[in-house]
């Protein structure tokens, strides 16, 4: 029988529908909803297993019968009949139990959450206060509410609750008992801040009974355009109280003396613990402040902070206020911006802060403390300034004259803890480094144009405005203060032979926040050069010079090739350079602190006014020789002259036909006109043919196309006097006119004919009537503008020939040998002597991989043509086409001048190494893709320089660097892809004097050296043989002499 009997839970009566559901019942929520329509029969033979505890946590009442053998029978009474149960069974007949027990346990948590509430909330109302803490959140918020309405009913009620006291002055003020600052969503319980709400004198009231419940710490009551209200307040302050605002108020002298009052009266008893006071904004005047600064000076408040700008404060005052700053040494912050304080007063004040020794923070701007011409001032502000506890100090916008600014400059000199200095708004202005410096072409005017003035944060230091990472890019510095703008310590390394290869000294940085002053930088022991500097916030752009060169730095972040910038006169040494950079180093940097909370340092290297160290530029150990063209490397080269040019046209004037004239003295004005014009003729002749050649002609003569470019850029269809068929006509009557041949084809004009075809446009393109006036304004007009490089011999003079060159030439000797023999000699003859044709020229920079949009193929031939000696007949010689040794050093100088290379690559200056580590020798295309870093292409393993980013010059740079640098820059490559394995193995780089920037030979400076000593001593005629083998010794010099 027991067997078959069906076990309930507590649970299935409670939930007829669910058969082994478990519910907890012990919360109202959880209880199961059953609708009172439900009905479920039990059986007499149906038990339920249930003990005292879970019926009693269901909400159903019990009562004990007895208990024996640990076992309880309780009844569970129902509308209709007890049933009894005991802690194994309980057995149920009725009906209706399932829905009736549901409802008496509802009823049962009702009531007890009910009568729980109510006596926790009559607990908080009549329990002290000194044990209650103000409330902060949502569930506060409630409570004050249904509170007010308990108040409402019972005045009486609740007394001692700060809430209850408000809400009963409200209602006798007839006002609204908004909690503004007692309760509230979040923030600090021991603060009340109402600033900004315009509670108006009604509220003031009322809030200022409830003060001397609440006790609080710190009370902010700025920006509420009310007295009666804040007077009431001040008379209720609390002993406790730390932190007071009254700023941007209407408080007036009876506000004054009650606070004076109340000040006097804790600091009798030693309970006045206020520590920051602001009163800034309420136009108190002389007569409040005065009241308020002699209650400071009687009551001596421990104040940190003291907050008094824009109160229209004059001189009077001072006084009080400096024996306050005297015997207060715990005053950090002191804030009189915008005020009427003059020299007298300032010097009264800062004469206090020198005897304080406490006050950290100084801002006295907007004031007019220049207006007195006071020295002692300047004198005042120095003593107080080289104490080492004032760390920032504002004296922006008080019109402070120049004389006065060079002093206070001079006496803060040696001041190295002073790390913010403001003084905008003067006759001067602070650098980065923190030094004053006085403009005489600086007004005030510029000063408010130039700088933005931010709010400043006089507790952190920091702007209040705070920038995102956007705008923190943009962002500029104002006022080059460290600790208001955030500046950071930051540190820049310009590594040899990887931020650039072949680093001289002096290395120089310049930063664009600075204006990009040279700032040098100290080298270390590997040869590296550091510099460590303060920054502001944001992106910083930067760039480096070396001996006087602008460069930037391959392992720093660098710009992507952009419009070239122009920067003009920067100061470097004695003379004043401009630089035009497409490129720029730049570095984000993040908004700091330069202070602690406690006002220490953060720095680690740097400090404000330090000790600059400017590079003075050693002499130049360079030896005063005589140099000559005929005893250099360029000696075999045969220059233009005048003779040789006479002999040149001759040549071509008997081989051009004779314009048709009236009589032999035009013919003869005509000759004396071109004969004048022949050198320029000449050269764009040659300028003009090489481009043609670059196209497959095999020899230098002008096609039509070539010949159609040199008439626009000359400017001749100007004039209507000329046409685009008539130049056509003349071109194709002259080139059918003779038989082709090698040197002269038919589809093409050489020398003497481009000599006949301009006299025959000259007379067309002029009006005059005298044929040799014609010639004339026809060759001033258009020939002059023809030469885009200018004459070919102004080069050799002017940039060619000089002791650089031939420096550079003769220490690299062997190797422009190397490369003449192996591109040299394959059209020569059997028995003729070695020569270079163009086509080879072309080949060698081809090979280099210097060929490309900036230096094409028809500049390797102009290289080639110009750097040919003029030849008198090439109708029918070809020597003009076959250049030399000597010539080919001319061909490589024209091609460096036309690349304007920067410093090559340090994998390219290391290139010949990588072939002594690899047996293998690789063709040139494979070395130029894989082992090679090219500098023009940027295909080196560093990534130094992407698509785009050549090394090459700026336009100012390309016409004003040496071109012995150049041509240096140019023989990495030479070596790297035009010699041999056997010579690369062989090379060694010749040693360069770091000041001079030219190679030396060890050996010969040596000798050198010996010379000049045996000199000076036979001019004193005091030297002897033992005495000279005594010097030898001693300087370590070898006694084998050559030519002595």
């Amino acid at each position: 029988m027991q067997k078959n009997m069906k076990n309930l839970s507590l649970p299935d009566l409670l939930d007829p529908t669910s058969k082994r559901k478990r519910t907890k019942l012990s919360s109202r929520r959880s209880l199961p909803k059953i609708p009172l329509t439900t009905k479920r029969r039990f059986s007499k033979n149906q038990v339920l297993n249930i003990d005292s505890r879970t019926m009693t946590q269901s909400g159903i009442r019990t009562s004990e019968m007895f208990r024996t053998s640990g076992r309880c029978p309780v009844f569970i009474e129902t509308k209709t009949q007890r049933t009894l149960c005991t802690n194994s069974v309980v057995s149920f007949t009725d009906t209706t139990a399932a829905s009736t027990l549901r409802n008496n346990v509802q009823k049962t948590e009702r009531k007890k959450s009910t009568e729980k509430y109510e006596e926790n909330l009559w607990k908080s109302d009549h329990q002290d206060f000194a044990d209650q803490e103000i409330f902060v959140g949502t569930d506060a918020i409630l409570d004050y509410y249904k509170r007010y309405r308990k108040v409402s009913q019972d005045p009486d009620k609740h007394k001692g609750s700060p809430s209850a006291e408000l809400i009963r002055e409200a209602n006798k003020l007839k006002i609204s008992p908004a909690p503004f600052g007692l309760i509230k969503r979040k923030g600090n319980a021991d603060e009340i801040n109402i600033q900004h709400y315009n509670i108006g004198n009604s509220f003031g009231k009322a809030l200022g009974k409830t003060i001397k419940h609440i006790k609080p710490k710190a009370l902010l009551l700025g920006n509420n355009k009310n007295d009666i209200g804040i007077t009431s307040i001040i008379k209720n302050l609390t002993d406790n109280l730390e932190k007071l605002d009254l700023s941007e108020n209407r408080i007036g002298l009876k506000s004054m003396i009650d606070f004076t009052c109340w000040m006097r009266s804790k600091a009798v008893i030693s309970k006045l613990t206020l520590r920051h006071l602001n009163l800034s904004g309420n136009k108190l005047g002389d007569d409040s402040l005065g009241v308020l600064c002699k209650g400071l000076k009687l009551s001596k408040p421990g104040l940190k902070e003291l907050n008094l700008s824009r109160n229209n404060m004059g001189d009077l005052p001072c006084y009080n206020l400096q024996k306050f700053i005297e015997c207060n040494f715990e005053l950090e912050i002191l804030n009189l911006s915008w005020n009427r304080i003059t020299a007298r007063g300032a010097t009264l004040i800062f004469q206090g802060l020198r005897e304080g020794r406490s006050c950290r923070n100084v801002n006295i701007s907007h004031n007019i403390l220049g207006k007195q011409h006071s020295f002692a001032l300047i004198e005042a502000i120095q003593c107080a300034a080289n104490e080492d506890t004032l760390k920032h100090l504002d004296l922006s916008f008080n019109r402070i004259p120049k004389a006065l600014c060079e002093k206070l400059g001079q006496l803060i000199m040696d001041n190295h803890t002073l790390f913010g200095l403001h003084l905008e708004g003067n006759e001067c202005y602070v650098d980065k480094y923190g030094f004053i410096c006085v403009d005489d072409k600086l007004s005030e005017i510029e000063h408010e144009k130039n700088h933005i003035v931010y709010p400043r944060n006089l507790n952190g230091f920091s702007t209040t405005m705070k920038f995102s990472k956007a705008k923190m890019q943009k962002y500029r510095p104002t006022s080059n203060c460290w600790v208001c703008e955030g500046w950071t310590e930051q540190t820049f390394v310009f590594k040899n032979r990887v931020s650039y290869p072949d680093v001289v000294a002096p290395v120089h940085i310049h930063f664009e926040y600075n204006f990009f002053k040279p700032e040098f930088m100290r080298p270390d022991n590997e040869g590296n050069y550091i510099y460590t500097t303060m920054c502001p916030p944001g992106k910083i752009k930067y760039f480096f010079t070396i001996d006087k060169y602008a460069v930037f730095a391959r392992d720093h972040p660098h710009t992507g090739k952009q419009k070239v910038t122009e920067i003009n006169n920067i100061q470097m040494y004695d003379e004043v350079k401009s630089y035009q950079l497409p490129f720029f180093n730049f570095r984000f940097c993040d908004q700091g602190e330069v202070l602690n909370d406690c006002y220490m340092s953060l720095l680690k290297y740097c400090y404000p006014r330090p000790r600059l160290i400017k590079y003075k530029k050693k002499v130049q150990h360079r030896t005063i020789e005589m140099w000559d063209v005929d005893t250099s490397m360029f000696c075999d080269f045969v220059p233009d002259s005048q003779d040789l040019l006479d002999k040149l046209f001759e040549y071509d004037w008997e081989m051009v036909q004779k314009p048709y004239v009236k009589s032999e003295e035009e013919l003869l004005s005509i000759k004396s006109e071109l004969k004048k014009w022949y050198w320029t003729i000449r050269d764009a002749f040659k300028y003009y043919s090489s481009i043609s050649s670059s196209n497959g002609s095999a020899t230098f003569a002008l096609t039509l196309n070539s010949f159609t470019d040199f008439l626009k850029n000359s400017g001749v269809f100007r004039k209507d006097t000329v046409s685009f068929a008539e130049t056509d006509t003349l071109f194709y009557s002259l080139t059918k006119r003779d038989k082709p041949t090698a040197l002269n084809p038919g589809n093409s004009i050489i020398r003497y004919q481009f000599l006949e075809i301009v006299i025959k446009i000259g007379l067309k393109y002029s009006k005059k009537k005298n044929p040799g006036d014609a010639i004339r304004e026809f060759c001033d007009e258009v020939i002059r503008k023809s030469l885009p490089q200018g004459k070919a011999e102004d080069f050799r003079r002017k940039r060619y020939w000089n002791v650089e060159c031939d420096n550079v030439f003769r220490h690299h000797l062997s190797l422009f040998k190397e490369v003449y023999a192996n591109y040299s000699g394959g059209l020569t003859k059997p028995g003729e002597d070695k020569f270079m044709s163009p086509a080879e020229f072309e080949r060698i920079f081809s090979n280099a991989g210097l060929i490309n949009s900036n230096f094409a193929t028809r500049d390797c031939y102009v290289s080639f043509n110009l750097a040919i000696q003029s030849k008198i007949n090439e109708h029918t010689s070809a020597s003009h086409l076959r250049m030399t040794f000597v010539e080919f050093l001319e061909g490589i100088a024209r091609a460096a001048e036309a690349l304007s290379l920067g410093p090559p690559s340090d994998n390219i200056r290391e290139a010949y190494k990588q072939f002594l580590n690899n047996e293998e020798k690789k063709s040139p295309s494979k070395l130029k893709a894989k082992e090679v870093d090219l500098y023009l292409e940027g295909e080196g393993e560093d990534g130094f320089l992407k698509d785009g980013e050549a090394a090459f010059l700026s336009n100012d740079e390309h016409i004003n660097q040496p071109l012995y640098k150049k041509i240096d820059h140019l023989v990495p490559f030479l070596l790297a892809y035009c010699t041999s394995l056997s010579f690369k193995r062989k090379w060694k780089w010749p040693r360069k004097n770091p000041y001079t920037g030219l190679y030396t030979d060890v050996k010969d400076s040596r000798v050198k050296e010996l010379k000049s000593i045996m000199v000076q001593g036979i001019n004193k005629l005091i030297i002897s043989r033992f005495n000279l083998k005594e010097i030898i010794k001693k300087k370590g010099l070898s006694t084998k002499l050559r030519g002595m």
